[in-house]
């Protein structure tokens, strides 16, 4: 082959490589984020959270605790946590025990019913739960969703 054939597949080469290495992944991820399945669905607003023992309310524009926490509680990261908490389904041993931590009701605007999860840990890991769907969360989301002051 002349030296330009070769300098033409180098070419080449480096383009398939850059585009093996760098384009593909990140088209890969924002594939898998688009399509990864929220705690809330992106279709309903909530209304309502209650925790074990201070309940979040909308009203109008606004969002009030009842009763007032002895904390102090950033309600609008709390409700950023719960709008964009990815679900990761995760196996679980059937002999595994589970901690409950804090229960958590949501309420959507439209739905009649309330959702009911639980943050449940292992020891080791932690967990949100609803019925017998588990779902695998990191310790940092656990305390966005549901912060110590607003636990048992």
């Amino acid at each position: 082959m002349s030296r330009s054939a070769w300098n033409n597949v180098i070419v080449f080469g480096v383009l398939a490589l850059f585009l093996l290495f760098y384009i593909a992944p990140n088209q890969m991820a924002k594939f898998r984020d688009q399509n990864a399945q929220t705690l809330v669905p992106s279709n309903a607003t909530i209304v309502q959270i209650r925790f074990p023992r201070i309940v979040l309310e909308r009203h109008g524009p606004n969002w009030r605790l009842h009763p007032a926490p002895t904390a102090a509680v950033d309600i609008p990261a709390l409700l950023q946590a719960w709008q964009l908490q990815p679900l990761r389904p995760e196996p679980v041993l059937a002999d595994a025990i589970f901690a409950t931590v804090c229960q958590v009701e949501l309420l959507y605007s439209g739905e009649p019913q309330w959702q009911q999860w639980q943050l449940v840990t292992d020891q080791s890991q932690w967990y949100l739960q609803q019925q017998q769907r588990i779902f695998k969360i990191h310790p940092k989301e656990a305390d966005a969703l549901c912060p110590q002051p607003l636990r048992r």
